[in-house]
């Protein structure tokens, strides 16, 4: 929602889904693209995203983890 894409868009729905379990979310260069994400937000992004569903923000305290 920050960028316009969701972090690991494809068109090719079988890459996609190679990029949610694999790929590290990576954030636009805010020179070349004009979006700038702070980088608190992208910390919170990369915590949410996280692959091991157990290190997700959240796994462990729920919602209350998150605010």
């Amino acid at each position: 929602m920050l960028v316009g894409i969701p972090p690991f868009f494809h068109k090719n729905k079988h890459q996609m889904f190679f990029l949610i379990q694999e790929a590290n979310v990576t954030f636009p260069d805010p020179e070349k693209h004009n979006i700038y994400v702070s980088p608190k937000a992208q910390d919170l992004i990369n915590k949410l995203l996280a692959k091991k569903k157990e290190k997700r923000l959240g796994a462990e305290k729920g919602i209350e983890e998150i605010l």
